[in-house]
Formats: C-alpha cells, structure tokens, sequence
C-alpha cells in the first residue's frame, strides 16, 4: 500500500495539465500505453474526457481522478480507455450519467462508491451515443444499478452487460442480497461509541431494509430477462412491507422515490399493496405534500374502488 501511495504521489509531481474550461483542469501523466488521466479539478457538470491529448489517445482513468468532485453530473470516457482505477468517480454526490465505450475494461474497486444518485451507464460504440432505444435504457439503468444498488463491481462488463448471461449474474447477485441475514449485515459495523450502539443498528437496519425494498421496485421496473418465479418472490416481498405491515420499507421508498414515484406506485397497486384497508392511512401519511403520487392514487381508488380480493389476502394475513 505504501509503495502504491509514493508511486501515486510521484506520478502527481510528474503529471502534466490541459484546460478543459475556463475553471477546469484535467491533470495527466504520459505512459507507453498512452495518457492516464490522474485528477480532474473543476465544477463543470458535464465533462467530456477528451479522446487525445498531444495526438496520443487517452487509455486509462486512473484511481481517485474525480473523487469528491460535487458538481459532476455527466461523464464521457473516450473510446481508447481500458481501465478506470479505484473510487475513479466515488463520493461524486450529483452524478447521475456515465457514458462508457462498449468495450473490455478493466474497473478497480469502489469505482462508484457513494455515488448515491447514478442512474445510467449508457454503452457505446464507435463514437455513435444513443440513449432512446428501449433496451439501451433498460441496460444503462441494470448497469449502474449493479454498483449503486447491489455494490457488485464485477458486474461492471460494458461488453456483456444486457445479455441473458449477464441478467442472470445480476439476478443471483440480487438474490443474495435478498438472502441476507440483518445480524449478517451488521458484522462489518464499527461502532465508536457504546451508548448508541442500538439507535446506529436500527437506523443502519432500516436503510438496509429500504435499499432492498428499492431493489425490488428497481428490477420490476426494468423487467428484462426476469424470470416469473422472480417477478412473483419480488411481488410478495413488497406487498409484505407496505403500509400497515411490520416493517413499511417498500411504503417509505415509494415516498421517497423521487422521479420513480409514479412508476413505484404502480408495482405497488400490480402487486395489491393499496387496498381499502391501508388507503386512508396512505393518504394521511402523505399529508400535504406528493400531491402528484396522492392524486394517481385517488384516481385509481375512483376507477379500481375496492379490491375484494386484496382485502381478502391482508385480513388472513395482516392486521392493521
């Protein structure tokens, strides 16, 4: 590690700089496979790495380049690159868009790490970016729901991901997530201080709840290649955790789901998980505000009214 640490420090001292924009610089550094990028500093919220420098194609990004950078909404890597290093783009709060060539690279670990608001890694190839095709989408929405969701960094393969291989790999890593035991998640914890060893657990046991809740919402939404055995476990994994149940994580995601919201709502309504059992409750605890998600919900009260069936299945399995 130290000696990784003193190269990294000399290739800094080594590296040479280019003006991307008036207030911001991408700091490279010249190997014989061709140039590194090694720090980007600036607040531009789109940033497209330039393909060459010096007439010399831009090959790799190297570890930390874009750390911490909090301006940083869009990201293009040239088509050349071949590696992107360790935590490359982690803690870049506004991130929401990669565009990556379709080809073989090698990603290091953390690449994305903390960066909460990723939402597609969009593919492509010969310098041909099409983001309106329906499977492009589905895939650049999979892609980076394999970091920011499952934290599966190996299911970082711009060649491979959208295939029915693939799908299934980003499957059986989202069904060990699901297969997690809560005591299995806290092993890694590290308190500091004894007398908030609980209330840490509890809020740590709730996001881990809500992030599973999220992933099923997630996967419905982009349904490619999932199996009816899958779509049915993730069906019933909602329903058991909306409103009026033990444990409302799939109810608390809906509410926080931002752009998604409608969309959570109606695999939420597909599964049965409004009734006329949870619906007032529902509405009061959306008060003033979701106006859009409260109005979707009265209209389709109005057009469903009440769902027998549904109030059958929580009255045998529910009380509320």
């Amino acid at each position: 590690m130290r000696s990784a640490a003193i190269f990294e420090n000399w290739v800094k001292r080594m590296d040479k700089q280019i003006h991307l924009g008036e207030r911001s610089i991408l700091r490279y550094f010249e190997c014989p496979d061709g140039i590194h990028v090694t720090e980007y500093q600036g607040n531009e919220q789109m940033v497209k790495i330039p393909d060459s420098i010096e007439h010399i194609p831009v090959t790799a990004v190297s570890r930390k380049a874009f750390l911490n950078n909090r301006m940083l909404h869009t990201v293009q890597v040239p088509e050349e690159v071949r590696s992107v290093g360790d935590w490359a783009f982690a803690n870049c709060p506004s991130l929401e868009t990669v565009i990556l060539p379709k080809e073989e690279i090698v990603f290091g670990r953390n690449v994305f790490s903390r960066s909460h608001r990723l939402k597609r890694i969009f593919l492509y190839t010969n310098g041909n970016v099409r983001k309106d095709r329906q499977g492009q989408e589905e895939t650049a929405a999979l892609l980076a729901a394999s970091s920011r969701i499952l934290q599966a960094d190996y299911l970082l393969k711009p060649l491979e991901a959208g295939s029915e291989a693939w799908l299934r790999s980003f499957d059986e890593r989202m069904f060990t997530v699901f297969g997690q035991k809560e005591e299995e998640t806290l092993r890694d914890l590290v308190f500091c201080a004894e007398e908030d060893i609980e209330e840490k657990q509890e809020a740590f046991l709730k996001e881990w709840r809500k992030r599973k809740a999220e992933l099923a919402y997630f996967r419905l939404s982009y349904p490619g290649g999932l199996s009816a055995v899958a779509k049915e476990f993730l069906q019933k994994y909602i329903l058991e955790r909306t409103k009026g149940c033990g444990s409302e994580s799939a109810w608390d995601v809906l509410k926080e789901g931002g752009e998604d919201q409608i969309q959570y709502a109606k695999i939420l309504l597909e599964a049965g998980g409004v009734n006329d059992l949870n619906f007032t409750n529902m509405l009061a605890d959306l008060g003033e505000h979701h106006t859009e998600l409260k109005a979707y919900l009265l209209k389709w009260k109005s057009d469903h009214g009440s769902d027998e069936k549904a109030e059958c299945f929580w009255k045998t399995n529910f009380s509320i």
